[in-house]
């Protein structure tokens, strides 16, 4: 038998906490014909721009042609069964000016792949939202 499990909104203050708090996350995007998910290590900035690196390729298309995007960052427990998910969505840009990239570049978190790409896209955040889960106590 289960108790029954709870699932919360969680507030824009919250969301936007945890957004800078993350390190890794899911760049969400249209490629062509389906739907990609990618890992990406990120900073938020204002609470308004993530902003992560990657090599020249799809992820710069979405950001050049300023498609709408996401990204989804969780935590999740598989042994308590509790965890949240964020999810902020926006159009995403491609940082072409020299200084920010370097700027960006330096602040980012150490990229995994030793030739990780030198071009930045961001997402503009315009809509923001999160939950936090429980799942249902086992009872005996």
């Amino acid at each position: 038998m289960y108790d029954s499990g709870t699932l919360e909104s969680l507030s824009q203050a919250e969301c936007r906490h945890l957004l800078r708090e993350t390190r890794i996350g899911r760049f969400v995007f249209w490629d062509r014909t389906h739907f990609a998910v990618h890992p990406v290590r990120y900073i938020c900035e204002d609470d308004a721009r993530i902003l992560f690196r990657t090599e020249n390729g799809a992820k710069v298309e979405a950001g050049s042609q300023h498609r709408d995007v996401s990204v989804e960052i969780d935590h999740i427990d598989p042994i308590n069964g509790h965890g949240w998910s964020v999810v902020a969505s926006g159009p995403a840009g491609h940082i072409t000016d020299p200084y920010q990239v370097e700027h960006v570049l330096s602040e980012l978190p150490q990229p995994w792949a030793s030739d990780a790409g030198r071009e930045v896209v961001c997402v503009y955040v315009d809509f923001l939202e999160g939950r936090r889960f429980q799942a249902p106590a086992f009872l005996p």
